[in-house]
């Protein structure tokens, strides 16, 4: 079972552990009846509350436990999002949105499959649309792990220089220490998240 699922059984379970972006919700705000991807949506702990900002959200999550919650809340509050299982390597980017989020999966690729997917998620945005990308960086005792030198964590500092192309304009960015999800002695380790909120402003 997903350690991150325990406990998350209604509505009112969910509204308590999200963790609200108010400042993408700020913005998302501007595309009330656009479409959204989220990519690694969870039981949709972000992209229901850009659901209830009046996006289309359609998530995808290789887990089906996750999938399957996404589904309920938002079936319960009668939202315009639909999550499909598929893992984010999988997913065929054939057409354009107006926000793709992606927070908290990138660390669990290859490092090069991560640089690739930040490409594909950029390629797949609309002008004018938003990303907002959240992962790890190397600060932190998890990326101290072995089983963790080959995963995408990104170094401090880069996640912000992907966005610095011309094409993108950063809105927001920040990089704070985080708690990761608990390990099996139920432990949680801290490590450095590194976040951005960005408008694509022109297609080159």
């Amino acid at each position: 079972m997903n350690r991150m699922l325990d406990g998350v059984k209604s509505w009112n379970d969910f509204s308590q552990l999200k963790q609200i972006d108010e400042v993408f919700v700020k913005y998302a705000k501007y595309l009330k009846g656009k479409d959204a991807l989220d990519i690694g949506c969870c039981y949709g702990r972000s992209s229901l509350i850009f659901a209830e900002q009046g996006l289309n959200v359609t998530g995808i999550d290789a887990d089906p436990a996750a999938v399957e919650k996404f589904n309920m809340f938002a079936a319960e509050k009668n939202l315009p999002a639909k999550a499909y299982c598929i893992s984010a390597t999988d997913y065929v980017f054939d057409r354009e949105w107006d926000a793709i989020i992606c927070e908290g999966m990138l660390h669990f690729l290859p490092q090069s499959d991560a640089y690739k997917m930040i490409e594909k998620i950029q390629d797949a945005t609309c002008c004018g649309g938003l990303n907002l990308i959240a992962t790890f960086t190397t600060e932190g005792e998890a990326f101290k792990g072995k089983k963790t030198k080959t995963n995408g964590f990104l170094c401090p500092g880069y996640l912000e220089t992907l966005y610095k192309d011309p094409s993108w304009k950063i809105l927001n960015y920040w990089e704070v220490p985080s708690a990761t999800r608990k390990e099996k002695n139920g432990i949680r380790l801290m490590q450095v998240a590194s976040e951005v909120i960005a408008r694509k402003v022109a297609d080159y």
